[in-house]
């Protein structure tokens, strides 16, 4: 297939511009022939404009708009009028093609897909601290540490420790591929430093309770402690309570679970996928299949009940927005009004 993706802005300056160029970029891998312009190609099977707000209308050839939102009323007379000779208007997710549906733009037009991620950003791990020196008699409970990291990955915990006598286990869990960051001598700087940088406070030792428990609940640390002690007497302080390994090793991969649920929940959402969600949308718009997005059936009733509100809503935004573009009080990007810039400085000039 032939495309052309015309982007109204600046390719290497804004978000329109990255999804205009990593869907270029997408259907190039995948075998097919797409640039990237300004303007429309007439030789092409399809032209996408990103995005809906500045395509002019096109009597010949295929078109399709990709649309962000519609937050007022002109905006969506704006769309309605470009679906006169656009095929299609591809929304960022199945919410914005219920709404649309709702405020009466035509249902065969319309259908959804959820922009990528890069996939570049580093997979988060929590960050586990300890302090509290070792004895002889294995009090602290380090032998379940030892055991959980049988059981738990290096590409979901790292651990800050400080105190005597962990260096044994420290090299244990390096050999493991867990990143250790391990001061053996207190430094009360150090200390302090150390624990607004966790996630959870860790202490399994059964005598009473840790000082470093209260620190951490100070800095607005999570904690996994064993309730005992004044760890009880900290209203809501304990985050996870653990008194046997089992349930020490429960709340380990049940945090490392609903992480896993947060990566796979945009898992499919790739570039690659995108581009082929509006492969599947062009043949159709060239094939003349009416588009259908199931998505969008789906609570139909309950958006066409909130159509007329969200209709006021949509004609106050075009008055309200336009009033504040008149007296310029939207910030700048220092964070500071114009509008009351211009009247500091002329009086300032007065005096």
């Amino acid at each position: 297939m032939r495309i052309r993706i015309v982007c109204y802005e600046d390719p290497d300056v804004w978000i329109c511009g990255k999804i205009a160029r990593r869907l270029t970029e997408a259907l190039v891998a995948l075998g097919h022939s797409c640039t990237l312009g300004e303007s429309p190609d007439s030789s092409a099977d399809v032209n996408h404009h990103v995005i809906y707000l500045h395509y002019p209308g096109h009597t010949s050839g295929l078109h399709t708009l990709m649309v962000t939102h519609i937050d007022d009323a002109l905006k969506l007379r704006r769309l309605q009028k470009g679906l006169i000779t656009a095929k299609a208007a591809v929304c960022m997710s199945s919410d914005g093609v219920k709404s649309l549906a709702a405020l009466g733009v035509e249902k065969t037009k319309l259908q959804h897909v959820n922009m990528a991620h890069d996939g570049k950003a580093k997979e988060k791990r929590f960050v586990v601290g300890i302090t509290t020196r070792l004895y002889p008699d294995g009090r602290k409970r380090e032998a379940d540490i030892v055991r959980l990291l049988e059981f738990i990955s290096p590409r979901d915990f790292a651990f800050k420790i400080m105190g005597f006598g962990w260096a044994p286990i420290v090299a244990k869990a390096r050999q493991r591929g867990f990143e250790i960051e391990y001061h053996e001598e207190f430094n009360y700087d150090r200390y302090i430093e150390m624990l607004s940088t966790l996630e959870y406070y860790m202490y399994l030792g059964r005598d009473e309770g840790s000082a470093g428990f209260i620190d951490a609940l100070a800095a607005g640390v999570k904690t996994i402690v064993v309730p005992q002690g004044h760890h009880l007497d900290a209203k809501n302080g304990i985050t996870h309570a653990v008194t046997t390994f089992e349930e020490l090793k429960n709340v380990f991969l049940g945090l490392a679970a609903e992480k896993a649920a947060r990566i796979d929940a945009v898992r499919e959402w790739t570039w690659q996928n995108y581009a082929k969600k509006h492969l599947a949308i062009w043949e159709q718009c060239i094939q003349g299949v009416p588009l259908h997005d199931c998505l969008a059936e789906e609570s139909a009733t309950g958006f066409v009940q909130a159509a007329f509100p969200d209709r006021i809503r949509l004609w106050k935004n075009v008055f309200w927005n336009r009033f504040k573009m008149v007296m310029n009080i939207r910030k700048d990007f220092h964070c500071e009004s114009r509008l009351w810039q211009r009247r500091r400085e002329r009086s300032r000039s007065e005096k």
